[in-house]
């Protein structure tokens, strides 16, 4: 089952039940997770370039008092994290669009299967893997 590496994956969701589920699948999966239920984690990230950055974020749309859109252009703009895949999660899929032009690398649609999610950070992990090389 795993096919993770340890890479590190940030889950930022105010939803404690989607991220327990999320990290719990993640880990066994082989992948290294840090939770955040309002996106604190990714604004120390944009302000501690040392800090040790994700391979992939997870960001929900709607966070308590904080736009997941807005978190991602926020990433995009600062030159130590605008390369950091981002899969935007949402209950409402009218924000697709959005999410892609905030400049999210994939949306999914909650609720989601865990195979979709894993298959959507494979392809993610891949391609940034080819573009390094």
């Amino acid at each position: 089952m795993p096919q993770g590496n340890g890479e590190k994956i940030y889950i930022i969701d105010d939803d404690r039940d989607i991220v327990f589920a999320v990290q719990t699948m993640l880990q066994l999966s082989g992948y290294q997770i840090e939770t955040s239920l309002n996106g604190d984690i990714l604004e120390r990230l944009l302000v501690e370039p040392a800090r040790s950055a994700p391979a992939i974020i997870l960001v929900d749309m709607l966070l308590s008092g904080k736009n997941g859109c807005d978190l991602i252009i926020a990433l995009r703009q600062c030159t130590h994290t605008r390369h950091i895949p981002v899969i935007m999660l949402s209950a409402y899929p009218y924000g697709k669009q959005r999410a892609l032009n905030a400049g999210a690398d994939a949306f999914l649609s909650k609720p989601f299967q865990m195979r979709e999610l894993l298959a959507c950070i494979k392809r993610l992990l891949s391609s940034q893997a080819r573009e390094a090389t």
